[in-house]
């Protein structure tokens, strides 16, 4: 397998790259390197990390929004006898220049078919933009009546895609809900909502 990790300040330009080739039996662990967390001179940035197989197939994605400074806590006894079932905060981290994020319009599609394990819409999205599409989210939706279908299985349903990228997830859901008239609700953090609907597959 092949793991990367990727860090980027808030524009989006990398500030560090690792590569690294490995051999990993099931249910191991391994520490393969370190990844930066000093001399980031933003107030959030972003980490990324892939595991992708030997046919470059995505196994594992992370996506990770942190702060320039973490949250402090306090663990005086004082505070542990006053309040013995949670830690207190003495300072908060500060996450709100996500809020400046510039907003996205994302390309969807969306195909419901049947599998040996019962029914599937497969979605495909991507990411146009120059800009961050973040924590999207995905729901199937009745679209007669708004109601969300559950339950439903997805592979994902709330991640990122940095520009130009393009991603595919699968939805499982009961065969109680009527395929004609499924649609895909699209939203996010800074997505622009959007509701298609969903084709069938011969």
């Amino acid at each position: 397998m092949t793991a990367e990790a990727s860090i980027y300040d808030f524009n989006l330009r990398q500030l560090f790259f690792r590569k690294i080739r490995l051999t990993s039996p099931l249910d191991s662990v391994q520490r393969l390197f370190q990844v930066p967390a000093e001399n980031i001179d933003t107030d959030v940035h972003f980490v990324r990390l892939t595991l992708t197989d030997k046919s470059h197939h995505a196994i594992s994605s992370n996506f990770y929004w942190l702060p320039k400074k973490l949250s402090t806590f306090d663990w005086s006894v004082e505070h542990e006898k006053q309040h013995p079932y949670y830690t207190g905060v003495t300072t908060y981290e500060d996450l709100s220049m996500l809020s400046q994020l510039q907003r996205v319009h994302v390309d969807a599609s969306a195909t419901a078919g049947r599998r040996s394990e019962g029914e599937e819409v497969l979605v495909r999205i991507h990411n146009p933009s120059k800009n961050l599409a973040f924590q999207i989210h995905l729901s199937i939706v009745d679209g007669e009546n708004g109601e969300e279908v559950l339950p439903a299985l997805w592979d994902d349903n709330y991640f990122s895609l940095m520009p130009g990228e393009a991603r595919a997830v699968a939805a499982h859901y009961s065969s109680a809900a009527n395929a004609a008239r499924l649609r895909l609700a699209v939203n996010g953090w800074n997505i622009d909502a959007e509701s298609i609907f969903v084709n069938r597959s011969n």
